[in-house]
């Protein structure tokens, strides 16, 4: 099944080490797992740096990451801020031929 869509996962919320249930960073993983198994959508997650490796385990493949934080520019704040940061965010998304995201926001 040839790859003609990306998917982005905003999954800057999970840490290494979870604050919240274990199950919603595995139900993250296995999200990952479905949509480059078995659909058109390549999923590219959005993560924090720090958690490649762990993103990685959870979603047992080598997942295509951009990444937020640390000295780049897109920085969330609160939930507003998150929602609006899509905004400035939007050359990156064209970059790389986003064409929806999925919020996965966790409660910590």
């Amino acid at each position: 099944m040839e790859k003609v869509k990306n998917l982005l996962f905003d999954l800057s919320s999970i840490q290494e080490k979870p604050s919240c249930a274990i199950s919603i960073h595995l139900y993250a993983g296995r999200l990952l797992q479905g949509f480059n198994d078995y659909s058109v959508f390549h999923p590219i997650a959005l993560v924090k740096r720090g958690v490649e490796e762990y993103i990685d385990s959870l979603a047992g493949f080598k997942v295509d990451k951009i990444y937020i934080g640390g000295n780049e520019k897109v920085t969330f704040s609160s939930k507003l801020d998150r929602f609006l940061g899509i905004v400035p965010f939007k050359k990156e998304l064209q970059d790389n031929n986003i064409c929806a995201v999925l919020n996965c926001e966790f409660s910590q």
